[in-house]
């Protein structure tokens, strides 16, 4: 039989499609996601967000076993902004009103669980919102006089999410209800529970969504690092309803 040597060689046939379960980090999904694109209406980001799952499962032929959401309630606090003293009510904010809304729609989502952990209410900060600023001020090339609340953002920490992602991943893994899990992060505080999977058979796929930030320690311990995020808008399929 002759061989063509410029022909490729495939190999999908080494590969089956492997039952999958998604993680997703909220408050990083979003983050990321917003780089890029700006969307306002809770509804659209739901869909979107399941939309964004489903490719990431078909990606590779695999089929989908659930979606872990992870996040916290909206922090419902009165707080000052740092600078003009005056006084927020964060339930009142449209961030709250765009989280709150966006939780109980994913809830609602097929295959989806929303796991919620919790805001820290005692532990609730002003940082700035761009890390040139401390620059400028330590240079002096911004005067404290000349600061505004717009140069801050609010820093609330969360306080049990970390540990429920870890938790489904152990049960998951330990129950072999799945056989791959894709990893919507970049957070490298579940290395334990990601070495405890692998031990247990589970392939681990990490979607940092372009994200290039990723520590050594974590790549150590993947299978596979992929994501369906586009790099930048340039990269947008115009043929793709669900990016546009």
């Amino acid at each position: 039989m002759q061989s063509n040597s410029n022909s490729k060689t495939s190999f999908n046939s080494i590969f089956r499609p492997l039952k999958t379960a998604v993680l997703v980090d909220l408050s990083f999904f979003l983050k990321r996601y917003n780089t890029i694109f700006d969307i306002a209406d809770p509804i659209e980001m739901a869909r979107r967000i399941r939309h964004y799952v489903y490719k990431s499962v078909m990606k590779n032929s695999d089929y989908l076993y659930r979606i872990y959401i992870y996040d916290c309630e909206p922090l419902d606090k009165d707080t000052t902004y740092p600078i003009s003293k005056r006084q927020i009510r964060l339930r009142e904010t449209n961030t709250f009103k765009f989280r709150k809304a966006l939780l109980e729609n994913l809830k609602q989502q097929p295959y989806c669980a929303v796991r919620l952990g919790s805001f820290d209410a005692n532990f609730v900060e002003w940082k700035f919102k761009d890390h040139r600023t401390l620059k400028k001020l330590l240079n002096n090339k911004l005067a404290i006089s000349d600061l505004t609340d717009d140069h801050f953002t609010l820093d609330i920490k969360q306080k049990g999410v970390d540990m429920k992602i870890g938790l489904d991943m152990a049960t998951i893994a330990s129950k072999k209800q799945v056989e791959k899990i894709i990893l919507i992060t970049a957070d490298s505080d579940f290395i334990p529970a990601i070495k405890m999977a692998r031990k247990e058979g589970i392939i681990i796929q990490l979607d940092p969504m372009q994200n290039e930030y990723i520590k050594q320690e974590l790549l150590e311990h993947l299978d596979i690092l992929a994501s369906v995020f586009p790099k930048d808008r340039n990269a947008i399929d115009p043929s793709d309803p669900d990016l546009l």
